[in-house]
């Protein structure tokens, strides 16, 4: 079982704009550009969790108790995989060697295997001391986005920016949010385990 994951680096960049935010609420001034701008990062992060997708690339960690194979990392869309460590049977920590595995990219989620006659070191002592940092994302650039997606994340932000203190995940606008990213949900992975 794995714990929640943990974002060790968002993104560089949100994948949409303050100014494409504010171009569709027909928002002239800057009196609230903060508030806009709190409102997108809210709308990407509340997509991501619904999807289980990274949109710009991030970096994150996820923490396990014990070996697994495959590892299943917590955000699809899986560019590549910093690091396994680990805490030793000293509660040292140390940083397991590539070759004992390998990281497949293509699946939906992204799987970290272990590879072929390799083994695992045994002696774990500690909660969670299995750590994957990885890199996950669409790209570096809104552009990378699908604009499904980027639609989702205006339609969340504006109705959060029209109807203040209402929850985004319910409502007229959360279902048609969905509706845009029914296509890019991961199925079947409970995100929150």
């Amino acid at each position: 079982m794995n714990a929640t994951p943990v974002a060790s680096a968002g993104p560089l960049q949100e994948p949409v704009t303050l100014a494409e935010l504010k171009d569709y609420m027909r928002v002239d001034t800057n009196d609230e550009d903060d508030l806009i701008r709190t409102l997108g990062i809210a709308a990407r992060e509340w997509v991501e969790q619904w999807t289980g997708r990274a949109l710009i690339q991030q970096t994150w960690d996820n923490y396990w108790e014990t070996w697994q194979d495959p590892f299943i990392v917590s955000r699809t869309n899986l560019v590549s995989v910093t690091h396994v460590k680990y805490q030793d049977a000293d509660n040292a920590q140390q940083t397991l060697t590539n070759t004992i595995y390998s990281v497949d990219t293509d699946s939906e989620p992204g799987l970290v295997h272990l590879a072929y006659q390799q083994t695992y070191p045994t002696n774990l002592v500690i909660e969670n001391s299995i750590v994957i940092r990885f890199i996950a994302g669409y790209g570096l650039t809104t552009d990378d986005v699908p604009e499904a997606i980027r639609a989702a994340i205006k339609l969340l932000a504006n109705d959060k920016f029209q109807n203040r203190g209402c929850s985004p995940e319910t409502g007229a606008s959360a279902t048609a949010a969905q509706s845009l990213l029914y296509n890019y949900r991961v199925h079947g992975v409970d995100w929150n385990a």
